[in-house]
């Protein structure tokens, strides 16, 4: 979960940056509203792409093989320089980090209830007194609000306004409401509840904001109505007490930025063309899950934050359930290779079990390894707590990302036929203190797991 978090935080980051730095000052607003909303979408989704993709095709390489990629060791030294902030930052933090993910928790869960809270009390707010106006929208009016704010198909303004709406502000709300900006508004919201830890999305929650602002004002503004008479209106309103919900967009602010952006000229449309860089961020966001070498060093620098809360870390069971193992091919000890023809130390057991049969950890632990091997085709290394490991080869696939938390019981991939394999099996390992040990010991096979 922490590596996810901080994969999304970056791709975050990364976007804001660009919308900060090329996007921001023109004038397509419902471009930069995709931009903005679609993005924050594809940072939450990125790092779970390599979930979803046939294992074939998120085969993994190494730096080495990726040589002829410019832009991938241009990634990997990036990447390894926010391993080496990340590893200063973590050795810091004591050996116990259960209160971290505690803490997390914590606030995602004040967060996620303080904006449950605030659309409550917005319901509350439209028991009052209404009428209805055109088009379905319906006029709320209150003594505890001073400025004007829609959610929803409703508006709520000051009762002392009674029926004298201006048309500025009716206009102004409508395309709030025809444009559907509160969707943008609770995606914004739900991501600060998760990624609260991040400052940029604060900064990135305010973009969006105004971007919407810039789009009412571009609605009233093309229904003819006298730009300065709605500026001196945007003023007045600026000045008097604003209400606070996360969940709302008031009228008047921020009036500096908006000024500014109705006095601007509307920008050339060959500048659209600077959406094209997204496509390399996007890319950037996707290799971050896909390529090994991305993934892995971020996942090697917050390994101790990870392995958070490990506490059954001695192997036990068996990593195929009972009914599931069809026998046990072969043991630990001297063997013949199948393919050397030659005595070679077996340092596993073989578990036969249908292609696609899933395979379970069998102790918490951090995912160290989860790659392709020539030789030992897709396979998985846990680490528990430092003095066990668990190796899992010949997968057909895996379903866990480098440097996740995994508790026992967990299913971690499933069993395949991959690398230097004579028929569909798992072979398992255990290593006690770095060196292999025979996983029976560890293991009741009649009993299964």
């Amino acid at each position: 979960m922490i590596l996810y978090l901080i994969l999304v935080s970056i791709g975050v980051s990364v976007l804001w940056l660009y919308y900060a730095l090329v996007l921001r000052r023109n004038t397509f607003f419902q471009l930069n509203r995709w931009y903005l909303s679609g993005g924050l979408i594809v940072c939450f989704l990125a790092p779970l792409v390599h979930d979803f993709m046939p294992v074939d095709l998120v085969k993994p390489s190494t730096v080495e093989q990726s040589d002829s990629v410019p832009y991938v060791r241009a990634l990997v030294h990036v990447a390894e320089k926010v391993s080496m902030e990340l590893k200063s930052t973590s050795a810091a933090v004591s050996h116990d980090h259960s209160w971290i993910v505690t803490t997390y928790l914590i606030i995602c869960a004040l967060m996620v209830a303080r904006l449950v809270w605030s659309v409550f009390r917005i319901i509350n707010l439209s028991a009052g007194k209404s009428f209805d106006l055109h088009d379905g929208i319906r006029v709320y009016q209150h003594d505890t609000i001073t400025r004007p704010f829609s959610l929803w198909r409703n508006i709520h303004v000051p009762r002392s306004w009674k029926l004298n709406i201006p048309r500025e502000v009716w206009l102004h709300e409508k395309a709030h409401i025809d444009q559907y900006h509160f969707l943008d508004i609770l995606l914004l919201e739900l991501a600060c509840a998760f990624l609260w830890f991040n400052p940029v999305i604060y900064i990135y929650r305010r973009s969006v904001r105004l971007n919407l602002e810039y789009l009412a004002d571009k609605g009233v503004i093309a229904e003819e109505c006298d730009p300065v008479h709605y500026q001196t209106l945007l003023l007045s309103m600026a000045l008097t007490k604003k209400e606070t919900s996360p969940f709302t967009l008031n009228f008047s602010g921020p009036f500096k930025n908006r000024i500014e952006m109705m006095q601007k000229p509307n920008s050339k449309n060959w500048k659209k063309l600077a959406l094209l860089g997204t496509l390399p961020l996007v890319g950037l966001l996707v290799a971050m899950s896909t390529r090994e070498e991305l993934k892995s060093t971020i996942a090697a620098a917050i390994a101790p934050v990870t392995s958070t809360g490990i506490t059954d870390a001695r192997p036990s069971g068996s990593p195929i359930k009972k009914e599931q193992l069809i026998k046990v091919s072969s043991g630990y000890g001297m063997t013949i290779h199948p393919e050397q023809n030659e005595k070679v130390l077996h340092t596993g057991i073989d578990l036969m079990a249908r292609l696609g049969t899933p395979v379970y950890a069998t102790a918490d632990g951090t995912v160290e390894m989860a790659r392709f091997d020539p030789e030992k085709g897709y396979f998985i290394k846990l680490d528990h707590s430092g003095q066990y490991q668990t190796q899992y080869f010949h997968l057909k696939s895996f379903t866990v990302m480098e440097g996740a938390v995994v508790t026992k019981g967990q299913p971690i991939g499933y069993v395949g036929n991959t690398g230097q394999s004579t028929g569909p099996h798992l072979h398992y390992e255990v290593h006690e203190n770095g060196k292999a040990v025979d996983p029976r010991g560890f293991m009741d096979i009649e009993d299964g797991c």
